[in-house]
């Protein structure tokens, strides 16, 4: 190419020059004058951006953010050689949030408007990171939340006077005659909140029910018919004791075993149910009626009586409490839904399949027209108990319609017995799913006659010109309660790391596949889960000798011990439809009992279990239960069978021992998805200028998202300096978030990208294998139809090779992650590049080791990459190339500390490699 001296005239004002010319030497026009017969030749080459023929390619340089709003040298030299700039560090969010939460964007304001004066493109770095955030505000938003006590006086129980413990346990009970037996076959619940004197550890208090009217009696004129469950500790705290059986009889009586017990009994809070039905067999169980009737004691036994028992702390603790049955509708019970269509009959609601969300079962209404009155046609979401003046709840769903419409809702009674103009709200209903969520108070005329009883929606329009079909799924109807705030408060923790699987811990989950017999870590695999998402898969072959030669394990990691409730869920289906037993067991394979969690029936469509159990019996044998084992093989199989796993839950009651509650993985979830939005709208309001206009139009929206593994980053327990969103929000919620806040706040014009380093870099013997996992993933996070991520950031922090061979090969991984990347259409920018030096023995090279040749070897390579990427990804998908370091970098640096990463030394003298970036750019 040509070279001739450039005098440069910068388009900034004579006041601006006038104020600089003093302040700074204007040595990045020139060459090291004193190797002038080396170097003389730099002086003839233009601002690099001048090479620039595309006034759509940027041209960028890594920029402190501070020193360019000072209008000095780092002002000067990226107005006058680059089109783009990008903040180092200040646009980070550790950057502009304190400890404390509170956000500053002071320098990232005055950054992004000097920018903007200077005609320059600034180019967002970066949204979403679990490098440089505020860890110490981000983990105290996960902190436990505190017990919410309501001061109070003393709580009614029923009291049984022991006296002295006896020798058997027999010998003091506390009996509740049923006023509805049992019915023999069917399971039960019984709860009771219990409380003695003195800690029993052993388990001293059990419950035996009986068939009192049983014909068969024992040498006493007493029934023989009784039913032995298992016995609990129980200490001076009230404790929530749990029965779950199926009735060996009629029982009409239940006996409350404690003689082995001294001094004060006291049980509050007796409920008993059938399993799945939410009928009270138990009257008055809290003692509030201040009444005994119902109870009484054996012969011999003890006293009892009403009594109010102080509270820890002389309060209370509400909590919400689920009072929805079959609230995913995949059951049958319909207790809480009543629907009337055109005026007709009020009617417990219909479930019918393939009308839910996804396929699944929901509840459809039709409104004809025609309608006389908005409550012709309507649908009731029914209370099992009605509501008082002051109680709080909470209800959500998913809903749509056929036509886009407004419904409101009244507060009723019974359903039809109308109560108030407004309950929940007004729901506008369009044709695509949507999700429904509020707290409300009932008050006022809402509670008026007794109570409100259901929540009412009308679902007619006077004018509408066609029939509408409304349909519901999902619901959710808690009711606030309130319970002694005595003793260790409990919650529920799920046990299982990596639940949706698309992390890479595989503790929790074993497998055992014949004619293997040895069990091993599943294998999570791409793909094959619950939408398309990752999964477990278990193939089991013909020829099976017994149902349990294959085989999959949920592996808990502590042992349930007897009388622990616990909750299991998940998604599952296989190639063909078959119903599977669970058993209970120790470790893997080491079986304890025939049922677990019962039988599941698989079949080829995505499926979503969920159960309570008690473990028991023999299931906490030898140690307690560790492990839930699926019997996966069928003797008379005639194919192989492929079942798939998803989303696997465990939950057990734990007990608070920190003076707060644990937030659940919903609760942390929602919480840094506040703060995301918080901090994603903080940033996109601090890049506009006065009139409102959008200063910064793209942005790397997440960073280096993607692991040596080329699954998601995760974080370590000792890792204290990052924060990963991705533990809490989900590997694919994380991404998508942070997308979906950018475009809220910032517009959908905005340019998203994600930014990765080392995509260019042999992590396998195929290479490019991180460039490859992170394009699976924009995969994936696109798969929702929703997110749009429009490019690809590269950030190339590279090195030039002395060793022949090992240069060559670079170039080649070079060229293919260009190739990989063009292939996806999106955008390709890189982001972040800079060169050191690496000598033939495999050492990096200090910048005041480097010789003449070495620098011009550096040159030559700055070139190539630059022609590769403009010849390679088509020019509509050219974004450009950031430059990361304009000097060298010193000696105490904390990026390539003396490494020769600059394009000018650091006396702004320009390097051989201007000249490389010139010619490539220009393409001579």
């Amino acid at each position: 190419m040509k070279m001739k001296k450039q005098h440069i005239i910068l388009a900034l004002g004579a006041m601006f020059m006038a104020s600089c010319a003093d302040e700074f030497d204007r040595n990045f026009e020139v060459g090291r004058p004193e190797l002038s017969a080396e170097y003389a030749y730099l002086s003839d080459y233009k601002p690099l951006k001048e090479y620039v023929a595309d006034p759509n390619f940027k041209l960028g340089i890594g920029t402190d953010a501070a020193d360019y709003a000072k209008q000095g040298p780092t002002y000067v030299i990226t107005n006058v050689n680059f089109n783009e700039t990008v903040a180092g560090n200040a646009m980070k969010m550790a950057s502009c949030v304190g400890d404390d939460g509170n956000m500053n964007f002071g320098t990232v304001e005055a950054y992004v408007t000097e920018a903007a004066k200077a005609g320059m493109n600034v180019y967002g770095h970066t949204l979403a990171w679990h490098a440089q955030q505020p860890v110490k505000w981000l983990n105290s938003l996960l902190a436990d939340k505190p017990i919410p006590v309501t001061p109070g006086g003393e709580n009614p129980c029923i009291v049984f006077n022991n006296g002295d413990a006896g020798a058997n346990q027999w010998d003091k009970q506390g009996i509740y005659s049923l006023p509805t037996p049992m019915v023999k076959g069917k399971t039960y619940i019984v709860k009771a909140s219990v409380k003695t004197e003195d800690d029993y550890p052993d388990g001293t208090f059990g419950l035996w029910p009986i068939w009192d009217a049983s014909p068969n009696k024992n040498q006493w004129g007493g029934s023989d018919d009784v039913q032995y469950l298992p016995s609990y500790a129980t200490s001076k705290n009230f404790t929530d004791l749990q029965w779950e059986f199926e009735a060996n009889f009629d029982h009409d009586k239940l006996q409350f075993v404690f003689g082995k017990v001294a001094g004060k009994v006291c049980i509050d809070n007796v409920s008993c149910k059938e399993k799945g039905s939410d009928e009270e067999m138990i009257v008055n169980g809290t003692f509030d009626a201040n009444s005994t009737d119902g109870w009484a004691a054996n012969w011999g036994g003890p006293s009892f009586a009403i009594e109010g028992q102080a509270t820890a702390g002389g309060g209370t603790i509400k909590y919400m409490e689920s009072v929805m049955v079959n609230g995913d509708l995949e059951g049958t019970g319909t207790s809480n839904f009543f629907t009337k269509e055109a005026n007709g009959p009020t009617v417990n609601s219909s479930i019918t399949a393939g009308v839910g969300k996804d396929g699944s079962k929901g509840i459809k209404i039709t409104s004809p027209t025609g309608a006389a009155e908005e409550w012709d046609t309507q649908f009731w979401i029914a209370f099992p108990e009605a509501l008082q003046e002051g109680t709080k709840f909470h209800v959500e769903f998913d809903y749509k319609a056929n036509t886009t419409v407004s419904c409101g809702t009244q507060a009723h009674g019974d359903p039809g017995a109308y109560h108030h103009w407004e309950c929940v709200g007004n729901v506008d209903f369009t044709t695509e799913w949507q999700h429904f969520s509020k707290d409300v108070v009932a008050k006022g005329d809402m509670v008026k006659d007794g109570g409100m009883k259901t929540i009412a929606f009308n679902l007619s329009k006077k004018d509408q010109a066609s029939a509408n079909e409304y349909y519901f799924d999902n619901f959710v109807l808690e009711v606030e309660k309130e319970k002694s705030a005595s003793g260790p408060v409990k919650y529920k923790e799920n046990l299982i790391s990596n639940s949706d699987m698309e992390g890479t811990d595989a503790s929790n989950f074993i497998s055992k596949e014949a004619p293997r017999t040895d069990t091993y870590n599943s294998t999570i695999v791409d793909g094959i889960g619950k939408d398309g998402s990752r999964g477990i898969q278990v193939v089991s072959p013909t020829g099976a000798g017994e149902e349990w030669d294959t085989q999959f394990w949920i592996l808990l990691p502590e042992a349930l011990q007897d009388g622990t409730a616990f909750h299991v869920e998940f998604d599952y289906k296989a190639s063909t439809e078959v119903s599977c037993g669970t058993q209970a067991h120790g470790d893997p394979g080491a079986y304890h009992h025939w049922d677990c969690i019962g039988g599941v029936n698989f079949k080829t469509e995505w499926q979503h279990f969920s159960k309570d159990a008690v473990a028991s019996g023999d299931m906490v044998k030898d140690g307690g239960m560790k492990s839930i084992a699926f019997n996966l093989a069928k003797k008379d199989q005639a194919s192989a069978n492929t079942y798939y796993f998803d989303n696997i839950i465990v939950e057990v009651e734990k007990e608070s021992t920190g003076g707060g509650i644990p937030l659940t993985p919903q609760e942390k979830k929602d919480t840094l998805l506040y703060a995301m939005d918080k901090w994603i709208h903080g940033m996109m309001d601090a890049c506009r200028d006065e009139e409102g206009n959008l200063l910064v139009k793209a942005w790397d929206v997440v960073n280096e998202p993607i692991g040596g593994n080329g699954q998601l980053q995760h974080g370590k327990a000792d890792d204290k300096d990052n924060f990963f969103w991705q533990d809490y929000l989900g590997d694919l919620d994380y991404v998508r978030s942070a997308v979906k806040f950018a475009r809220q706040y910032g517009g959908d014009d905005l340019k998203l990208f994600v930014n990765d380093y080392n995509l260019e870099y042999d992590w396998d013997a195929s290479g490019n294998k991180k460039l490859e996992s992170l394009i699976s993933w924009i995969n994936k996070w696109e798969s929702d139809g929703v997110t749009k991520i429009d490019g690809i950031g590269s950030q190339m922090h590279i090195s030039c090779y002395a060793d022949a061979t090992e240069a060559q090969k670079r170039k080649d991984l070079i060229v293919k992650s260009f190739q990989m990347m063009a292939e996806t259409g999106k955008l390709v920018r890189i982001s972040e590049l800079d060169m050191g030096y690496v000598d033939a023995n495999g050492n990096a090279v200090k910048t005041v080791e480097m010789t003449e040749e070495q620098h011009h070897q550096m040159a030559d390579f700055y070139k190539w990459i630059i022609q590769q990427y403009k010849t390679i990804i088509p020019p509509a998908q050219q974004w450009g190339i950031t430059l990361w370091c304009a000097t060298d970098a010193p000696a105490d640096s904390g990026w390539r500390p003396g490494e020769p990463v600059g394009i000018w030394d650091q006396n702004y003298y320009r390097k051989h490699v201007y000249a490389g970036i010139a010619d490539g750019l220009s393409g001579e």
